[in-house]
């Protein structure tokens, strides 16, 4: 069986690969300084795979990015690659309304966002 490979450890954001499955980890907001090093990681599964899919965590206490994340973030989704990415996943940690809420509003934001590709 194939192994979890850590790419790289940012501040806020720890980036893995297994086989052809990106796995993100966020201790906090994602930054624009997050996007070099995800898109590396991307390009890297794409020389070995032809599609690949992506399962982000998000910890309880993770924040909203700000406007300019979130509109470079809905400009990748649109990208070529990103019509090489066959499903996502997001596990948004906690419980209780404020969770049920996020969770409700990322759904929401990915739907609009993948009519696009």
């Amino acid at each position: 069986m194939p192994d979890l490979v850590v790419q790289s450890r940012l501040p806020n954001l720890w980036l893995a690969t297994w086989e052809n499955v990106i796995v993100m980890s966020y201790a906090s907001a994602a930054t624009l300084n997050d996007f070099p090093e995800s898109l590396r990681v991307t390009d890297e599964v794409l020389r070995r795979h032809p599609r690949y899919g992506t399962l982000a965590i998000a910890d309880s206490k993770v924040g909203l990015p700000d406007a300019e994340t979130r509109k470079r973030s809905a400009e990748e989704l649109t990208a070529a690659a990103a019509r090489q990415n066959v499903c996502m996943a997001i596990v948004l940690e906690g419980e209780g309304f404020w969770q049920a809420a996020s969770r409700a509003a990322m759904t929401g934001m990915l739907m609009l966002s993948r009519d696009k590709v």
